[in-house]
This record gives C-alpha cells, structure tokens and sequence, in this order.
C-alpha cells in the first residue's frame, strides 16, 4: 500500500481492521491465558461504552499504572478507538511524576491494577482532573473494570468520529532533566508508524 493509500486512514482504523479480522486466531499470550482477536474486540467494545458512560470521548484523556497485560492494551485501544488521549504511567515512576502526568495529561480516568489500587488512590486524591478510578480486577478501593464491562454491551469500532490529526498517544518522556513532558503523537502518526513498521520488515500486503 503506497502512502497516498493511508492519507486518510485514522490509528483507530487500523485498530478497529486488525481486531475484527482473525475471528477465533489467538491475538495475546499472557502466561497460559489466550485471548482471540474475537474476544480481543468483545472486550474493547465494552471498554469503549464504559468509557463513554464516564464522559470520556475524543479529545478526553485517559491513563494507566499496570504491568503489561492483554486490557492494558485494549483500553489503550478503547482510548485511540474513541479519538481520546491514551497515557501510561511507568510503574517504576515516582507518585510526584505519576501526579504530574494526570494533570498536566487532563486525564479524567485513570485504570490501574490491583497492585497499584493505593498508588491510584494517591493520584486520584493529589491531581485535581482524575474523576474516576478504576482497577483491573477487585480491589480494595477503585470501582471493577471487569466487573463493569462484563455487564455491558460492546459498542462498535467504528463510527466514533475520530479524525486523523487527534491526539493519540500522550507518551511521556522519563524527566530526567524536569519533569515529564507529554510527546504528542497524533493517529495519522501512529498510522505511518505501523506503515513504517511493514515496511521495514518487508511484510507482504
């Protein structure tokens, strides 16, 4: 596919393509769990109307403490699937930096594991933007994210009006010369990444 092939194409595009494809193909190993790309679109789907019910939607901000797991990505995916803002935060990040990304990233949601449902609870109560905490499973504080989704229906993909100039990834530099400054990568660079990515591996259309 030439470049002109991809003007107008949205991260999100890609996204929504990628998980709707394979069907019952395996898109995450995490130990011995497997999850489908069917599953993998059942479950961002759900993401995508739990975060619209709490006020998220394109230009909002969304932010995550976690390890790396399968719904850390498919809420990263819900985020840029709904043209909001997705920003990680390193869990080897001091509180004061993880306070300084909510704030200055306007993130009205934040998601962390349970291990890390303390830290969250610190950030939600110390950055004034942060209206919603939610956990990776039961914890003892945060509202379930499993446990909401499970009772939602999924919503589709598409139809979201991303556009391709919306900030997607909100990537925060380390600080080691301040503070964290937020990198702003918008979906049509995230789309010449992945083109760029193909490209240089030499992937067959």
């Amino acid at each position: 596919m030439d470049g002109h092939a991809w003007q107008d194409v949205t991260y999100a595009d890609v996204i929504a393509e990628a998980l709707q494809r394979h069907g019952d193909r395996v898109a995450f190993v995490s130990g011995d769990r497997r999850m489908s790309y069917a599953e993998a679109a059942d479950v961002t789907g759900r993401m995508i109307r739990a975060l619209l019910a709490h006020g998220v939607t394109r230009g909002g901000g969304v932010i995550a403490l976690s390890p790396n797991a399968p719904e850390v990505y498919l809420l990263q995916a819900a985020a840029y699937l709904i043209g909001a803002r997705f920003s990680g935060l390193h869990t080897l990040g001091s509180p004061a930096d993880h306070v300084h990304v909510a704030v200055d990233s306007e993130a009205s949601v934040l998601v962390v594991s349970p291990a890390y449902a303390a830290a969250g609870a610190e950030i939600v109560r110390r950055a004034g933007t942060v209206e919603h905490l939610f956990t990776f499973g039961p914890a003892e504080v945060g509202r379930d994210l499993d446990a909401l989704i499970a009772g939602l229906e999924p919503a589709p993909l598409t139809g979201h009006g991303v556009e391709p100039e919306d900030i997607a990834w909100l990537q925060y530099t380390g600080g080691t010369t301040g503070v964290p400054k937020g990198v702003m990568l918008s979906q049509r660079a995230m789309v010449q990444e992945v083109q760029s990515w193909l490209a240089s591996y030499g992937m067959p259309h």
